[in-house]
């Protein structure tokens, strides 16, 4: 009897351990805004690798970025309930601008009323709706709607990135430079 204890009880340790380590792997749902009043404190808080934000149908006026995360980011309903409103706040409405991988989703948002981050090198704003610099994110069932930039990619800039982007809409982007919808430059291949 002795000698089934002490078998049993290693065998249950090593269970056990693997476990633990697996726990990581399983994502924590945090939502917005039962649990986070905004988009951004929600992906301030999620942890990379582990954790969705998923956002309430409604307008949210904001702006977002994704600060490197490998997180998803869905709405619970899609984009015609759901959108991400950058009017008054000056600046892309999304930015992926911290090396983002096809780990950090972006899902089921209208994004409108941007209008640009400031680029140093062409001195001028880029990328109304969406922003990437060397990011290479996955954005899937969005619709791009009514955002400018002063010198390209009114919809969605790329810059040194080459995102996943399916299921999109790019309608009523403008831009006084080129690329109402989309712009890819530097080696950019979505």
């Amino acid at each position: 009897m002795n000698m089934r204890s002490h078998i049993a009880r290693p065998f249950i340790v090593i269970l056990l351990a693997g476990f633990t380590l697996a726990a990581p792997a399983n994502a924590t749902t945090l939502r917005v805004p039962a649990d986070y009043p905004t988009i951004q404190s929600c992906i301030d808080a999620a942890v990379s690798g582990q954790d969705e934000c998923v956002v309430a149908p409604g307008a949210y006026n904001e702006l977002i970025d994704f600060l490197g995360k490998a997180i998803t980011l869905r709405s619970s309903h899609g984009p015609t309930v759901t959108t991400i409103d950058g009017t008054g706040l000056n600046n892309s409405v999304v930015t992926c601008i911290s090396g983002e991988t096809a780990e950090t989703v972006l899902n089921g948002f209208t994004i409108t009323g941007g209008t640009g981050t400031h680029v140093a090198p062409i001195n001028s704003n880029v990328g109304g709706g969406m922003y990437c610099n060397y990011s290479n994110p996955t954005v899937t069932n969005c619709t791009f709607y009514q955002n400018t930039a002063a010198y390209g990619g009114g919809g969605m800039y790329n810059r040194y990135s080459s995102p996943t982007v399916t299921d999109c809409t790019f309608n009523r982007n403008v831009t006084s430079g080129f690329g109402g919808g989309m712009v890819n430059s530097n080696e950019s291949n979505p």
